[in-house]
């Protein structure tokens, strides 16, 4: 049976994590866009979306996060026992390239707030 996770975030409210289908993830590794995928298979395993996620910021991030590594404990454990450590690796690499554009998002979308940069100060 798939596992899931509710992560409650405080201030956003409930994120459902799914378990990723190692074959899904192998597909979107696969893939001559790996970026485009990815970002796919977490649409897939996240609820709200990654397009709603990628706005918040680092530690509401990192807490979705945990609850990924949680739930896809049994995928690392197999991973470690095959020793198929490095794929993981490269995935969490790929993964990781994308971050920059998911924090410099979040940056652009806090920077257009009224009162960030407008001069009005707290």
């Amino acid at each position: 049976m798939r596992r899931l996770k509710v992560v409650n975030i405080e201030g956003r409210g409930e994120v459902t994590v799914k378990e990723i289908s190692p074959y899904a993830l192998y597909q979107a590794w696969q893939s001559d866009d790996r970026v485009e995928e990815l970002e796919r298979l977490a649409n897939e395993c996240l609820d709200p979306g990654l397009d709603e996620i990628k706005t918040w910021y680092a530690s509401e991030i990192e807490q979705v996060v945990d609850g990924l590594l949680e739930v896809n404990s049994g995928f690392f454990g197999i991973a470690r026992k095959l020793r198929a450590d490095g794929v993981v690796e490269g995935v969490a690499k790929s993964l990781s390239e994308c971050l920059p554009s998911v924090f410099a998002d979040s940056f652009r979308l806090g920077m257009s707030m009224r009162g960030i940069t407008d001069g009005n100060s707290s």
